[in-house]
């Protein structure tokens, strides 16, 4: 679509009518719910094709069904909505990021609109939340900040923060959380990344650091086994070694840390357990 376009200077006098409705508080006034099909170009993401249509991403993405940004790349052509807002299946939820939202307008007894929706191969009956944005916690999970537990199992023995360090006995900073858990216990990779760094140090042992995107890095130490390798893409959830005690260790545990922009940041407040 370019400004010319006759369908795009449709699109924007649709969500143009639809912002005004809304400040009138007038949903007669609203235009009735269409959908256009937009060629993906090669150097498009969700972000810019968002600000180029004037829509909010979180309708973009809701209405594709993508659970992450990376999710455009696997798609040649995006179905557009004339209007902001989220919109879900009526029949399922395809992944972790639906159930939240499913969740949250249950819980709000929001029950949207109706709406069919032809993705070329199928259609699909969705419910509409016309003006909705993702919630915070949805809006993480789609940005990929929220990461999931590294462990099946595993018993927290010490924070992030300041602590008496269990060998010096001194008080020191601890870059990470501890997890208590037998030898062999298998590691997962708590969000997807790309696997940049795979050593031994006294300190840490065997580790490993995946690189995420928005500047995040997790760190995976005092492993028994590495079982991926290096440069590899690995996805949330994707088995990447086992714990161990090797390194500065008083037990078997996995040291987890969690880097923003290269500084150490606490774990627990992005673990989604």
């Amino acid at each position: 679509m370019t400004s010319d376009d006759p369908l795009f200077i449709q699109l924007q006098n649709d969500i143009s009518r639809f912002y005004k409705a809304k400040y009138r508080r007038k949903e007669s006034e609203q235009p009735k719910l269409v959908f256009f099909q937009y060629s993906i170009g090669r150097n498009d993401d969700i972000f810019t094709i968002s600000a180029r249509l004037n829509l909010p991403y979180d309708a973009l993405a809701s209405l594709n069904r993508f659970l992450n940004p990376d999710d455009l790349k696997a798609r040649r052509l995006l179905i557009i909505p004339n209007q902001p807002g989220i919109f879900l299946s009526e029949a399922d939820t395809r992944n972790e990021l639906e159930e939240l939202m499913s969740a949250r307008h249950q819980m709000t007894k929001d029950y949207g609109k109706p709406c069919l929706v032809n993705f070329g191969e199928e259609s699909i009956d969705m419910v509409f939340f016309p003006g909705d944005r993702f919630h915070a916690i949805e809006r993480a999970f789609f940005l990929r900040i929220i990461f999931t537990f590294p462990l099946e199992r595993g018993r927290l023995t010490s924070s992030f923060g300041m602590r008496i360090g269990p060998i010096t006995g001194k008080r020191e900073f601890h870059g990470g959380i501890d997890l208590a858990a037998p030898i062999g216990t298998k590691v997962f990779a708590a969000n997807k990344g790309k696997v940049t760094k795979i050593g031994t140090s006294r300190i840490y042992g065997k580790f490993i650091i995946i690189t995420h995107s928005n500047g995040y890095q997790t760190l995976y130490g005092h492993l028994n086994k590495v079982l991926i390798r290096l440069n590899q893409t690995v996805n949330s959830g994707m088995i990447i070694g086992e714990v161990g005690t090797t390194g500065r260790s008083t037990g078997p545990h996995l040291h987890f840390e969690l880097l923003k922009n290269g500084k150490a940041v606490d774990p627990e407040s992005k673990l989604k357990k």
